[in-house]
């Protein structure tokens, strides 16, 4: 089961590598940009041009290399937690629906709060799994940064804080926070699910 959740978190990591890749490449060839708005990108717009595809392929796209490395570092840490716990395909099930309910969530905010943006990034689906790891192991130690030790609960409701607040201020940061929200509630609801249905073991 190890070796198999290996497998599937380093698919991941490739796909979301290879879709930055093609980004990086478009930097340099301003022409092919908006092949790559257009289908690795999600918006009000893309919905309403009938391209609900981008609510999955947006998922996998990161427009920059840091932006990628923090969403990767997550997936590596908490993603191939929860694969072993979950099996394969029920943690491709809530990775990949997360992902595209959290960016569906963001898009219909959006629409509502009439904020125009181009969503990307599989932020949602890693808090997603990131919930349901904390949950799971409430009082197990996080490093913050990679030095400050916090018990995951803790780490957990300072994160989710911060995304409320950039929110609800509507700071115009660059950051999906309302998407970082919604992949968490779809964790929360999940672990939630398997706990009532006695399908998780703590």
């Amino acid at each position: 089961m190890k070796r198999t959740a290996d497998h599937v978190i380093l698919g991941l990591v490739v796909l979301n590598c290879a879709v930055t890749f093609n980004w990086q490449k478009v930097k340099r060839f301003p022409s092919r940009q908006p092949v790559m708005l257009r289908h690795f990108t999600t918006s009000t717009k893309h919905l309403e041009e009938g391209r609900y595809y981008t609510l999955l392929t947006s998922v996998f796209s990161h427009a920059d290399l840091g932006h990628l490395f923090a969403n990767m570092v997550g997936l590596y840490f908490f993603g191939t937690q929860m694969c072993a716990v979950l099996g394969p395909r029920r943690f491709l099930g809530i990775y990949l629906g997360s992902g595209v309910l959290s960016s569906l969530a963001t898009v219909l905010e959006q629409k509502f709060s009439d904020k125009v943006s181009m969503n990307l990034g599989a932020s949602g689906a890693i808090n997603s799994v990131t919930a349901m790891s904390i949950l799971l192991n409430p009082r197990s130690t996080l490093l913050v940064f990679g030095f400050i030790p916090l018990q995951a609960w803790v780490t957990g409701s300072l994160f989710i804080t911060k995304d409320l607040y950039g929110w609800v201020t509507d700071s115009r940061d660059g950051v999906a926070h309302f998407a970082h929200l919604s992949g968490a509630l779809c964790g929360g609801a999940y672990y939630a699910y398997l706990r009532q249905a006695k399908k998780l073991v703590r």
